[in-house]
């Protein structure tokens, strides 16, 4: 109760004091009441008078603090969230009210509120708990997706891989950068991938990293060629890329043409390392002479072993 509330409380229990101008405050909080209760019964000429004011005061006081702190319908206080989530070793547990719980190792931050809990999510494993018998509209943020949960049990990792969220009890909605929103029930998943080309690329060196087939990490080269600008230096170390999994894929000709269009180009990233390639191919395929304009881009930096080749090359196809 406010200071105020108190005052007129006193006021009110103290016969000789219950003056109009105490009742000109209590008007000022509930006027309507106030004036029919006063031409009923007269400024304050009974017992009765003064609790049927004091009852209506402690009311307003108690609809006051209801007001201010929102209360749910299941008695929940809907407050406001800002709160930071690091761990990059041990397992955190976060309760957001008493109907979500959150395990998390990464890093994130939580705002919005108990009721409507915002979480963007950085890096790391999240898990959640969320109460189904609460109404609980928790949002998940990260670089590629945003994940609508409400009761359920699920977890969201986010990698250089991308997003991937994985239900265990109950239905979210997923949304993946510039897709529509996807519904994934339980015991079902949904991968997000990186939206930039820079992510892209990531994802492409996590696959290389983790032992990848070439056919699984040729997509998102193709899907960052897409974005990124051509005389980004970025796009030199997609090309690159793209002709060593050609490479590896069995297919030396397209491998071989990529590695020309490189090659006519001014950049200097990579170069000699594709001209390597280029060399390795162009012999491989019998053009001697291609491979041979590849030594001035090498210089000192042609083996023993790719000169004899290339020998080899030439001697085989002279008449």
């Amino acid at each position: 109760m406010s200071r105020d509330a108190r005052d007129l409380l006193d006021t009110l229990r103290d016969e000789s004091a219950a003056g109009g101008e105490d009742v000109e405050k209590l008007r000022a909080l509930f006027p309507e009441d106030l004036s029919t209760l006063r031409e009923e019964t007269g400024p304050f000429r009974s017992a009765r008078s003064r609790w049927l004011l004091l009852g209506a005061g402690l009311a307003a006081a108690a609809a006051l603090v209801v007001a201010a702190n929102a209360p749910t319908s299941f008695g929940h206080v809907d407050a406001a969230l800002s709160e930071r989530l690091d761990s990059a070793g041990q397992v955190q547990r976060l309760d957001i009210g008493a109907a979500v719980a959150v395990d998390y190792q990464g890093s994130g931050l939580v705002e919005g509120s108990t009721l409507s809990p915002v979480i963007g999510w950085e890096q790391g494993i999240l898990v959640l708990d969320v109460d189904p018998r609460e109404s609980i509209d928790l949002t998940v943020n990260t670089s590629e997706a945003r994940v609508k949960v409400k009761g359920t049990v699920l977890s969201v990792q986010r990698d250089a891989l991308g997003t991937h969220v994985t239900v265990d009890r109950g239905l979210v909605g997923v949304t993946c950068l510039g897709t529509e929103e996807v519904d994934v029930a339980a015991g079902g998943e949904h991968i997000c991938l990186p939206g930039t080309a820079g992510g892209l690329l990531g994802r492409a060196r996590a696959l290389q990293d983790s032992g990848g087939a070439p056919s699984e990490i040729l997509p998102p080269i193709d899907m960052a060629l897409a974005l990124v600008d051509e005389a980004s230096p970025l796009n030199s170390e997609l090309r690159v890329l793209r002709i060593q999994l050609r490479y590896q894929l069995g297919e030396s000709g397209q491998a071989l043409a990529e590695a020309r269009e490189f090659l006519a180009t001014d950049t200097s990233l990579r170069r000699k390392e594709v001209a390597r390639l280029a060399l390795h191919l162009s012999v491989l395929a019998g053009d001697c002479a291609d491979a041979a304009e590849l030594l001035d881009i090498l210089g000192d930096g042609v083996s023993d072993a790719e000169r004899d080749a290339l020998e080899r090359c030439v001697t085989q196809r002279e008449p």
